[in-house]
């Protein structure tokens, strides 16, 4: 219950700080949130917001499935294989360090605006994110439990089921949250910028006409929606954590 009433006070603390904002530098410049929420009630209630938030869920999906998958895959091969981890060090590197905005631009200008595009530009984004997270983690994996296992010749199988699943569960699902957040800003980006269909799309043509108010609207159900799936991986993930043995 107190988590709930703090959460509610951020919220009314950034809406005061916007409404303050707003009367500071003009209701022309930045709309107040008297002037989005009617928007936004529009936006809802007329349904305009699920056509344009399933396009960016949906490529949000393909391209955090394929990051994270890949991302998941290199964490736990550079935790385990030395030299995989030396011959992909300075590749590792250059990528997590590459600008979003800049990735973005490159994959729709070599690639083009398709689900391919999606998925390359969103696995070069969270990948390494995901890689470094799995590949710290791995590494903090207690050796007695290996050498416990081999003096009992347990099997491959064994070794995965009782050993290595109930101690990265908790890590794989908290590295999923982290992807998935950073799909959803990247597939955001990638819509304000080229692709046509999404979220971004409706802000970028709204700032396109300079309605503010339907921009800020737009931005609204971006963030609402990012925090009840936020909330919906989160309880996934207690429920799942609670039953691990």
């Amino acid at each position: 219950m107190r988590n709930r009433v703090a959460q509610a006070g951020s919220l009314v603390a950034v809406l005061l700080v916007w409404a303050a904002i707003s009367a500071l530098v003009g209701r022309n410049i930045i709309p107040t949130p008297l002037d989005v929420g009617p928007e936004l009630g529009e936006i809802v209630s007329t349904g305009r917001f699920v056509g344009p938030l399933t396009e960016s869920l949906t490529r949000t999906f393909i391209g955090f499935a394929v990051g994270f998958a890949v991302g998941l895959a290199i964490g736990i091969a550079t935790a385990k294989v030395k030299w995989f981890a030396v011959a992909t060090g300075p590749l590792m590197n250059i990528v997590l360090f590459a600008p979003t905005l800049v990735v973005i631009f490159l994959g729709i200008a070599i690639i083009g605006t398709n689900l391919i595009s999606i998925a390359v530009i969103t696995c070069i984004a969270v990948a390494p994110n995901v890689a470094i997270y799995m590949r710290d983690v791995m590494r903090d994996f207690d050796p007695d439990l290996t050498a416990m296992a081999d003096s009992f010749r347990a099997s491959a199988g064994q070794r995965i089921k009782d050993l290595y699943l109930p101690y990265l569960i908790p890590s794989i699902l908290a590295a999923a949250r982290i992807g998935f957040s950073m799909s959803w800003k990247v597939i955001m980006l990638a819509e304000v910028f080229g692709f046509a269909g999404g979220l971004g799309f409706q802000i970028r043509i709204n700032y396109g006409i300079y309605n503010l108010t339907a921009l800020l609207a737009w931005l609204a159900v971006f963030v609402i929606a990012l925090l009840l799936i936020e909330q919906l991986i989160r309880g996934t993930e207690r429920a799942i954590v609670r039953w691990q043995p």
